[in-house]
């Protein structure tokens, strides 16, 4: 048997040191009651306050409020607040009382509160000291909060006594965002899905998102962007719900027409801002989107629109405008090349002299082709030459159309 008068005494302080969350009490859920239409009560004058009390308690919530009796839960986004307090439950007079807290996420520390360059030089029995911290979560996963006390006790042998306290949680993510980049031309379509991940409804304030400063930007999230409309695609909707998903569509475009080509670049960030169903502001901010710049060719063809009908066998003719992408003109010469075509082929001379073509500029060229089989067949077969240098540049594919 163990001798207990050789066991260690533990070290009890004088200080009681105790951590609260503050946050927001919650509505009491109270189960639905359906009525049919004809059981409705619809009650007029003294009794309207009566009856709206009761489609508010029928939408699954009553007026009453409750306070958290758990931690709950916390998100990325939202402020996590705590009230500290430290107490002297001893009939001594300490002195040089210290209270460090800090929040560890990962490998880096926040300080929260640190007195230790005014310590409370006179902390006397039942005396308490009351401290609110308050931090914006940017990170998921585990948060602790490390709370050291340092104090004197009194006497003839002063005794400079420390204990810390941890308090961990886990800090969600309320909303997922996953961005899609496409390149067209020098434009960039950013495409940014947007998902309720938490368990409540969340009131969506504002999705932004923040460009490169070289880069001016077109959102398309606006019923009617030509009136400058405030009006979301999504209407008078603000509320998320849980799993919901939505999509937010923006362009943009470089400021600068001579940018140095890069093989990737960074166009910005997607900031999403809310407030929960009791009012708790949250915000969120992606890391860079950075998009794979696709390099740009010497000589691009664009089809701005399409014959709306094609008949077999029946010549049409088709309105390319071709672009020079360079900084120097050009002397072009097109060719036609029959073997690289398939249903549709070129109808008439294969040989064109577009001329001289500025630098950034463009030129319209009407071709002339023969459907030859029904179906979806792609226009192809061009090729450039440039009088100058003799370089050749074939372009595959400009479009596709639909023979009948």
């Amino acid at each position: 048997m163990t001798d207990k008068s050789k066991m260690p005494i533990p070290d009890v302080h004088s200080l009681t040191l105790k951590v609260l969350r503050l946050c927001r009490p919650s509505l009491v859920p109270t189960p639905s009651l359906q009525l049919e239409e004809e059981e409705q009560v619809r009650p007029s004058g003294p009794a309207q306050q009566t009856s709206d009390m009761m489609d508010f308690e029928g939408s699954g919530t009553s007026s009453m409020l409750v306070l958290p009796s758990s931690f709950g839960k916390i998100y990325v986004g939202e402020t996590f607040s705590a009230y500290i307090n430290l107490l002297n439950h001893t009939g001594l007079n300490l002195r040089q009382v210290i209270l460090k807290a800090e929040l560890q996420v990962g490998a880096s520390k926040i300080m929260l509160v640190d007195n230790s360059t005014s310590p409370y030089d006179a902390f006397g029995p039942n005396k308490n000291q009351d401290f609110v911290v308050s931090h914006r979560l940017s990170e998921a996963g585990n948060h602790i909060l490390a709370c050291t006390v340092y104090y004197v006790n009194p006497g003839q042998l002063e005794q400079h006594k420390s204990f810390r306290k941890f308090f961990k949680f886990n800090a969600f993510h309320p909303i997922s965002i996953s961005t899609k980049v496409m390149q067209v031309q020098s434009s960039f379509f950013v495409e940014s899905e947007i998902q309720n991940t938490s368990s409540s409804c969340l009131f969506l304030e504002s999705v932004l998102f923040g460009p490169a400063d070289d880069l001016t930007i077109n959102d398309l999230n606006h019923a009617d962007p030509s009136n400058n409309s405030d009006q979301s695609t999504f209407g008078d909707k603000k509320y998320f719900k849980p799993s919901e998903v939505r999509h937010y569509l923006h362009i943009l475009d470089s400021a600068h027409t001579d940018a140095v080509p890069q093989s990737q670049r960074s166009l910005g960030r997607v900031e999403v801002s809310w407030r929960s169903n009791m009012g708790e502001p949250g915000r969120v901010q992606t890391q860079q989107v950075v998009a794979q710049v696709v390099p740009s060719r010497d000589i691009e063809v664009y089809v701005p629109s399409l014959p709306p009908h094609l008949e077999l066998e029946v010549p049409f003719r088709l309105s390319c405008n071709v672009r020079n992408c360079t900084s120097s003109g050009m002397n072009l010469r097109l060719v036609l090349l029959k073997a690289k075509m398939s249903g549709v082929l070129v109808n008439g001379v294969s040989t064109q002299d577009l001329g001289h073509i500025p630098a950034h500029g463009s030129i319209e060229v009407l071709l002339t082709l023969l459907p030859l089989a029904p179906g979806v067949h792609p226009v192809t077969g061009l090729k450039f030459v440039n009088m100058q240098t003799n370089m050749e540049i074939e372009v595959d594919k400009i479009c596709d159309v639909l023979v009948e």
